[in-house]
């Protein structure tokens, strides 16, 4: 399968991914996704190897928005409710993030997702 027409960075996300970074913010990825497609991202994209952990489900047999994965992100990060902020595409998968009174946004826009997750890390 040839995964080149559906993955493409987000610069302005990837920039804001490493201020974060740079800035001693732990980041972590939390993905709906399978093994072939995760070996692809890991190759073209560099930030990849950059995240502090991930969650993929085709490793835990789960998917989002399943609150055991939710479950096994905060067990790991040793984090809970207003600590972690999500961001993710799928409302239900925030609404499930939000049940747990983790922060969020549905990511439609960078500026706009980069805006909330500042106001968040500066509240």
């Amino acid at each position: 399968m040839d995964f080149s027409d559906i993955f493409e960075e987000i610069q302005p996300m990837v920039d804001f991914f490493r201020h974060l970074k740079r800035n001693a913010n732990r980041v972590a990825l939390f993905s709906n996704t399978n093994e072939m497609a995760t070996e692809f991202i890991r190759k073209k994209f560099s930030f990849f190897s950059d995240f502090d952990a991930t969650f993929l489900s085709y490793q835990h047999g789960l998917m989002k928005p399943d609150a055991a994965l939710y479950r096994k992100v905060e067990t790991s990060l040793e984090r809970s409710g207003e600590d972690l902020f999500f961001i993710d595409d799928r409302p239900e998968n925030i609404a499930a993030a939000t049940e747990r009174n983790w922060s969020g946004i549905i990511h439609t826009d960078a500026h706009q997702t980069i805006d909330a997750a500042n106001t968040w890390l500066t509240a």
